[in-house]
Formats: structure tokens, C-alpha cells, sequence
């Protein structure tokens, strides 16, 4: 034990805890995670997160094809071609606007 506690990669040598108090801490840590765990673990819990996570996921879906129609619209404007952006900002601006409205139904739900 004292040898880790030497070695600066272990995480009781730059918290100045002795390496028993770091591993009972450690031991709380991780019996805290998995009571929280099963109390979110029933029907409900899942139902919130999955709904949390759609939120999410079609936020960051949004926001791809933002970026994807902003490349074609900068690569038109400066009058070259971008292979990463083979269809017109058309598509992409009409991608966007079909995640808006998706998202607004979620949110007025």
C-alpha cells in the first residue's frame, strides 16, 4: 500500500488521504450511486429519462443539420464547392425545420 501511495498516479497520493480512508471514501461513493440507482431503476424513472434523453437527441440532431446547412450556405457565398456538402442548403435548412417542429410538439406536450 505505502508503495501506491508513492506512486503519483494514485488518487490518495494527491489528495493527501492514507490509502484505507480513500478506499472507504471510494466504497461510500459507489454504495451511494447504486441507492440512487435503484431508486430511479422503477417504470417512472426509466419513462423520465427516456423522455429526457428524446430531448436531448433531437436538440443535438437540430443543431447537425444546422451545421451542415451553414457549410453549404458559407461554401456557396465564397463560390466554391464543398464535397462534404454535396445538396443544395435546401435540404438541410428543410431537415432543420422539421426537427424545430418536432421539438416544439415535444415541448408543448
Amino acid at each position: 500500500m505505502q508503495k501506491l501511495l508513492r506512486c503519483k498516479q494514485h488518487p490518495a497520493a494527491a489528495s493527501g488521504f492514507s490509502a484505507n480512508s480513500w478506499h472507504k471514501a471510494q466504497l461510500v461513493k459507489s454504495s451511494e450511486i447504486s441507492e440512487s440507482r435503484s431508486a430511479g431503476a422503477g417504470v417512472d424513472g426509466i419513462a423520465a429519462r427516456a423522455d429526457w434523453w428524446e430531448h436531448v437527441t433531437l436538440i443535438s440532431s437540430l443543431l447537425w443539420w444546422v451545421d451542415w446547412w451553414l457549410r453549404r450556405t458559407q461554401a456557396d457565398a465564397a463560390g466554391r464547392v464543398d464535397p462534404s456538402a454535396e445538396r443544395e442548403a435546401g435540404y438541410r435548412l428543410d431537415h432543420v425545420a422539421r426537427r424545430l417542429a418536432q421539438l416544439e410538439q415535444l415541448i408543448d406536450a
